[in-house]
């Protein structure tokens, strides 16, 4: 999900792709938001189906009434696990699903308090992502949402002290620990961040829920 120049791209079915004669471009993207985002880099972009092993993006310009009558399922085609969206005509920088919009991105509180892989699938199945500020001014943006302690995204489970996006495998290079310093604390390979003040620290993973934003790209 996410917003083309005020044109709303609202998730539509999952585990159905367009058939072959709807597809006009296949391009890589390491997870579903660069999916979406590959989506508004392309102005005649009118949905996509994202597959995650390939990683497959592939891009349709075609809207969704001419690519309904010929999904296809997913699991007899290269898309074994996607996500169709299509593009619904609107002005409004509104989103589904209650996600609201600050910046290049918009973000959702969740009602319920979760464990981290927990927290992770249900931002997963709004078609989103657990949120993983890049600046002080996503930190900013998110605390507008709440103000609290939040559960995000980063992981240091293959070595300790060395944090990572686990969607993309990339290093996370924004860490404005504290105490000047990334903490050091054996079995605390999550991370969360009370926002009102930017304050990061290391915490278990599956101990303690805590609250959970996602955010999607709004390009």
């Amino acid at each position: 999900m996410g917003v083309v120049e005020g044109v709303v791209l609202r998730p539509f079915m999952q585990n159905l792709c367009p058939a072959s004669q709807h597809v006009a471009k296949n391009v890589t993207a390491k997870d579903q938001l660069r999916c979406v985002m590959a989506c508004g880099n392309d102005p005649y972009c009118l949905g996509v189906c994202y597959h995650p092993e390939e990683p497959h993006c592939l891009i349709s310009h075609h809207d969704r009434h001419t690519v309904l009558p010929d999904l296809v399922n997913a699991t007899a085609t290269p898309c074994t696990v996607s996500h169709l969206h299509s593009l619904m005509l609107s002005t409004s920088t509104d989103y589904a699903q209650g996600f609201a919009r600050f910046g290049s991105k918009a973000y959702k509180l969740l009602s319920t308090y979760y464990l981290y892989t927990p927290g992770r699938k249900a931002c997963e199945d709004l078609n989103s992502s657990m949120a993983l500020p890049e600046s002080d001014v996503e930190v900013m943006h998110m605390s507008t949402v709440y103000y609290g302690w939040v559960r995000v995204l980063a992981v240091d489970l293959e070595e300790e002290g060395t944090w990572r996006n686990p969607d993309t495998g990339e290093l996370v290079e924004y860490l404005p620990w504290n105490t000047g310093a990334a903490p050091i604390a054996t079995g605390q390979n999550c991370l969360i961040i009370y926002l009102r003040d930017n304050n990061w620290d290391d915490y278990y993973c599956n101990s303690y829920a805590q609250h959970v934003i996602c955010e999607v790209p709004a390009p």
